[in-house]
């Protein structure tokens, strides 16, 4: 893939959880990456496990995002990282009324739709993220430090978080910017984060990431990627930390 002068290699995965695979229940988590006008969008939502609907709220919240961001990118051509806060403000708006319709047209109550959201904007002068609950964006710079750009949000309970759904949520979503030459980017689920972050300060876990990054800047074939990324995010490595969904969005710049 080309954005700009900076070649990139992504993929995005979502795969259910051991739990719901012993269930025969699908995946309540959705992710996609979309190209723009010299910017990628990642985007991934992780549906509330107790919404009988949330897999359909997730998936209504990524597919408007990826639609409309490379639409109002064409139409406004933003010029700086802070030209995006109102783009990502205004569509995450967008996701909820979408999600919301969807509701609406199969008579189901808003809170069976409820998931999380995060969006991140990736240009070759740094990113714009915005996000509503947990999960997480984690960077790795061109001299090689790692970085979490964003902190998972949680309620008031252990195991609770912010939906995009409350009242309010979407008019207050975590926004973030982040100047500066980015080499690795990667956005995943609360299913992954005791494995990708460590306490108490919630920082990337450097052996986590950096054997993925490495294995998609050095493989040519990107099905054979996703077969071997799926294959672990399902294995009993993954399942012995978590029985959740998972998901992982990953973004690496390679050489010219």
């Amino acid at each position: 893939m080309q954005l700009e002068s900076m070649r990139m290699a992504s993929i995005a995965l979502s795969v259910a959880g051991s739990r719901h695979r012993r269930a025969a229940e699908p995946c309540q988590d959705a992710s996609g990456w979309a190209l723009g006008d010299r910017a990628g969008f990642a985007v991934v939502a992780d549906g509330a496990g107790s919404a009988s609907a949330s897999d359909l709220g997730a998936q209504v919240a990524v597919e408007t995002v990826l639609t409309l961001l490379p639409r109002w990118q064409r139409r406004r051509s933003p010029r700086s990282l802070a030209d995006w806060l109102p783009l990502l403000r205004a569509v995450v708006r967008a996701a909820r009324w979408a999600v919301d319709r969807a509701a609406r047209d199969r008579d189901l109550a808003l809170r069976e739709l409820a998931c999380t959201l995060v969006v991140t904007v990736a240009l070759p002068t740094g990113l714009a993220i915005g996000q509503i609950g947990d999960g997480a964006v984690v960077i790795q710079d061109a001299q090689g430090n790692w970085q979490t750009l964003t902190q998972p949000e949680q309620g008031e309970f252990a195991n609770e978080t912010r939906f995009l759904q409350e009242p309010g949520a979407a008019r207050s979503p975590q926004l973030v910017t982040w100047l500066g030459d980015w080499q690795s980017l990667a956005l995943f689920s609360d299913g992954l984060q005791r494995l990708a972050l460590q306490e108490p300060d919630q920082s990337p876990f450097q052996p986590f990431f950096q054997p993925l990054f490495q294995f998609l800047a050095q493989s040519p074939d990107l099905t054979v990627v996703i077969d071997r990324l799926r294959a672990f995010l399902e294995s009993d490595r993954i399942a012995q930390r978590t029985d959740d969904d998972v998901t992982l969005i990953l973004v690496q710049r390679l050489a010219d």
